[in-house]
């Protein structure tokens, strides 16, 4: 990143939220709703009020704060629950009636009667959307209700906002009450005390969360993943309400984190420009939304990897951006990729207790894994009552790198290591099974396809290829010999909607991997690989204690070397090597480069 970038993550680390006790700038606390004026408790008359809500220039009609003439903006990014709806069509109508679509009548009024059928300690995502569409619409309700109608609907609002607790509800919904519906009344209504003192508490409770979300580096924790994009479209349009208030202001920490979400929700992006282990949410791709998004950062990088990540056609920039990836321990989320484009490789992960989502991309989605390997000994199926364990991380030029262990029962551990070659495009995905002594030990791991992903086998030989129109990867199982001849019990195979593989093993330690080409034109060319003889001290070492590999696609060969047991100084293709695990690649001049190296 560049200098100013790293100096905004150290501002980032040593944030802090500042607070407000609930007063406006003019001192009022939380009375009666009154006009600010030459008299503090001036009595608005009705019909000038009226008059002054359908005339006034300022503040614009929410809906014009943002580039987006098509689609109601509070609708951005929305779950399946509130699509399936019945309230969806009222929260349309809203929108409809603010845009002059469907001009505003008294049948709108009925709006009024559903805020007296909210329990606000229970509110639904669908309910307080329309809370919102309902306190945006305010301006234009009072020229077909009567004064007293009004008010008590302005009052229930209010009401709404403060009594509502939402202690157990999800981090959406608690954004859209407790922030973005006391901004819309602060916003419409800035010369109403109680609506400008709510404006305040709101700016310092979108301060706070920010905080208690994310993680200083803009991660969300993995178990809110699945609704990032709405808190992401929430948090956009409180920013553009905040920045028009004349009263609050978002203090400078908050744009800091804020910045950083925007920064990881861009590497979360698909080719499509639908998000990475998110869900069906996920899928829904809104250009306008994320337009009005990355206009409210302030840092020109984000706007230039956003030209990266989401221009199409002829728009697509000529050149891309190569970036490390980074993974929240915190958070338990992370996008391991190669480079900043559409069509860049990607990983990502979110791990939450002893549960691991791995998506596989490659522009577009190949297949994920959700769920712990299989894994029995002498026929007993281990169980696992542990969390997942991040063990190591390493991010450089050349490879981006993530280790991470879970405990079975019976004393055995499962490592995983997942490392992404950069420059080299491979993703080696390697599973260890570490136990106290000889068994006999059988693994299974199934990889889930994306939507079209299917696999085309070939016909000699223990490779496949994952397809959708078009060949996108070639997948080597490391393990297994390479001619189909060769009858063994282990086997990589494909049905219609996942690949699985399987290994098994007398000893005391078992290593499964595959070798995934990502590089679909590479992935065509001619390949081999190979099982290593390992030795140490003139001895052949057995492959419960270590393991070597070396592959060959086109003119591009590596090697990798996994210890299982002790390292110790062992030896293989006339190299010594005393690490536990190696990744490098042939040179043209036949030496070994290092790409990766663990002790």
């Amino acid at each position: 990143m560049s200098g100013k970038i790293k100096t905004k993550k150290r501002q980032a680390k040593k944030r802090s939220i500042s607070k407000t006790n609930g007063q406006s700038r003019n001192g009022k606390g939380r009375g009666q709703l009154v006009k600010r004026g030459r008299s503090q408790t001036e009595k608005v008359d009705w019909s000038q009020w009226k008059q002054y809500l359908s005339q006034r220039k300022r503040p614009k009609p929410i809906w014009k704060l943002f580039d987006s003439p098509k689609q109601a903006a509070l609708l951005w990014s929305i779950t399946n629950d509130v699509e399936e709806s019945p309230l969806l069509e009222r929260i349309e109508n809203c929108y409809e009636a603010q845009t002059s679509r469907n001009k505003i009548d008294e049948s709108f009024v009925h709006l009024f009667e559903i805020l007296s059928q909210i329990d606000a300690p229970t509110i639904s995502e669908d309910e307080a959307l329309l809370l919102v569409a309902i306190a945006s619409l305010m301006p234009e309700l009072a020229g077909v209700s009567s004064e007293k109608q009004w008010y008590a609907a302005l009052n229930e609002l209010v009401n709404i906002v403060e009594r509502c607790s939402l202690s157990d509800a999800d981090p959406w919904t608690i954004q859209l009450v407790k922030i973005e519906l006391p901004l819309t009344l602060a916003y419409l209504f800035q010369q109403v005390a109680k609506c400008e003192a709510l404006g305040n508490v709101a700016v310092a409770a979108f301060n706070q969360q920010l905080d208690k979300l994310l993680d200083g580096d803009g991660w969300i924790h993995s178990r809110h993943l699945g609704i990032c994009r709405p808190i992401l479209a929430a948090w956009t349009r409180c920013w553009y309400l905040i920045k028009n208030l004349e009263s609050a202001s978002l203090d400078r920490d908050a744009q800091i984190q804020w910045e950083w979400f925007l920064r990881q929700n861009l590497r979360l992006l698909r080719g499509d420009g639908s998000q990475m282990i998110g869900g069906p949410v996920a899928d829904r791709w809104c250009q306008p939304f994320f337009t009005a998004a990355i206009k409210t950062s302030t840092d020109p990088e984000d706007r230039k990897l956003a030209r990266l990540v989401l221009a199409t056609g002829s728009e697509k920039p000529k050149t891309t951006t190569y970036d490390r990836g980074t993974y929240s321990e915190w958070a338990g989320a992370g996008v391991l990729q190669n480079r900043w484009s559409r069509k860049s490789a990607k990983i990502g992960l979110a791990v939450d207790a002893n549960r691991m989502r791995v998506e596989v991309c490659r522009g577009i989605p190949l297949l994920t894994v959700d769920q712990l390997a299989e894994v029995s000994i002498n026929g007993r199926t281990l169980c696992s009552e542990e969390n997942w364990d991040e063990t190591c991380t390493h991010f450089d030029r050349d490879v981006d790198y993530l280790e991470f262990e879970i405990e079975l029962e019976e004393d055995y551990r499962l490592q995983r290591q997942i490392l992404l070659a950069r420059e080299d495009e491979f993703l080696l995905w390697s599973d260890v099974l570490l136990g106290p002594d000889t068994q006999r030990m059988d693994y299974r791991l199934q990889f889930d396809f994306a939507d079209e992903i299917s696999v085309l086998p070939e016909t000699e030989t223990t490779e496949v290829y994952l397809q959708k129109t078009k060949i996108h990867s070639l997948v080597l199982p490391l393990g297994l010999p390479e001619w189909k001849s060769v009858k063994i019990d282990d086997r990589l195979t494909g049905g219609n909607d996942y690949l699985e593989l399987n290994r098994s093993a007398f000893g005391n330690n078992l290593y499964a991997a595959l070798f995934f080409d990502l590089n679909p034109n590479r992935s065509k060319k001619p390949r081999t690989w190979r099982s290593l003889t390992v030795a140490e001290r003139l001895e052949i070492v057995p492959p419960d204690a270590a393991v070597a590999y070396r592959v060959q696609i086109g003119k591009q060969q590596w090697v990798i070397y996994r210890s299982l047991a002790d390292t110790g100084n062992r030896s293989f293709l006339g190299q010594n090597h005393s690490c536990e695990f190696f990744v490098g690649r042939f040179a043209r001049d036949g030496n070994t480069e290092e790409l990766l190296s663990i002790e």
